[in-house]
């Protein structure tokens, strides 16, 4: 009889252990993608704020790139000791925990991690770039976009709302790593009249599906030539495209993954050592 009270307060601890594991291992996880244009200002979210979370103490962002990762934000605040003066002077957190961004460069480009209690976001951000080089009498426009990892996007050029094709003998267009140019004769209308407005290059995310529209704008004779120089597009508030963890693993941040595996392997041991309890207890 005491065996079997002894067994039945095993299974009992088995069952205790095993709800915890589930309720650690549960972690929920929300990815989204932002496409924003060089010098445009961008914010970040960090999930839903609940109405009971009046503010960010326990929210802490970090950045990730060339599998370098820096804490930006420690209990809601813009951590200055960990990053450069310039780009600390350019991040806010917002009174829903978001992190602002101004006037981003190809620097901000990578993904940011926002952890909330037990809560994840992933925000990878991508930064395109419109430039504009003049050889002799030929001009070429390029739409490029400067990504995280590996190219998520197909860009295409467009005029009056058609694609450019290649078989167009007044437009060239040709397609590099993530970026694609189209080549014309400074006698060409668009450059004689300065119809840039009839052009949009399109940028499309492989995930997501998303489109993100850029129109070109010539560039005023006070900023710079060549390929330094980057226009406007019609974009003001940048947008986002979001998927859950289940639809996209890769993303999910690798401390998110380590800490789920840390609490799994520890109610593992934890489970190993309340087996020898109860061996020694049964012998």
């Amino acid at each position: 009889m005491r065996q079997r009270r002894t067994m039945a307060e095993f299974r009992r601890i088995l069952m205790v252990l095993f709800l915890i594991l589930m309720i650690h291992v549960t972690v929920t996880g929300q990815f989204s993608f932002f496409t924003v244009r060089d010098g445009d200002d961008v914010t970040l979210p960090c999930g839903n704020v609940r109405d009971d979370q009046e503010k960010c103490d326990t929210t802490n962002w970090f950045f990730n790139r060339l599998r370098h990762t820096v804490e930006l934000v420690t209990s809601g605040q813009i951590d200055k000791t960990k990053i450069s003066k310039s780009k600390s002077h350019r991040l806010s957190v917002t009174e829903n925990c978001s992190l602002v961004i101004k006037k981003v460069t190809n620097e901000d480009v990578g993904q940011y991690n926002c952890r909330r209690q037990e809560q994840y976001f992933a925000v990878e951000l991508s930064v395109v770039a419109l430039t504009e080089r003049r050889d002799n009498n030929q001009v070429t426009l390029t739409c490029s976009v400067w990504t995280y990892d590996a190219c998520r996007h197909t860009i295409k050029w467009f005029l009056k709302g058609k694609v450019v094709e290649k078989e167009n003998n007044d437009l060239k267009t040709s397609q590099s790593d993530c970026s694609a140019n189209l080549t014309f004769k400074d006698s060409h209308f668009i450059y004689s009249t300065k119809k840039y407005d009839l052009l949009q290059c399109d940028v499309t995310h492989s995930i997501t599906k998303e489109v993100k529209q850029f129109i070109f704008r010539p560039q005023s004779s006070g900023e710079k030539t060549g390929e330094e120089a980057t226009t406007a597009t019609t974009e003001k508030t940048p947008t986002s495209a979001t998927i859950t963890a289940t639809e996209y693993q890769e993303v999910f941040p690798v401390w998110v993954r380590v800490s789920i595996v840390s609490v799994a392997l520890a109610a593992l041991i934890t489970t190993v050592v309340v087996v020898n309890i109860w061996k020694r207890i049964k012998g």
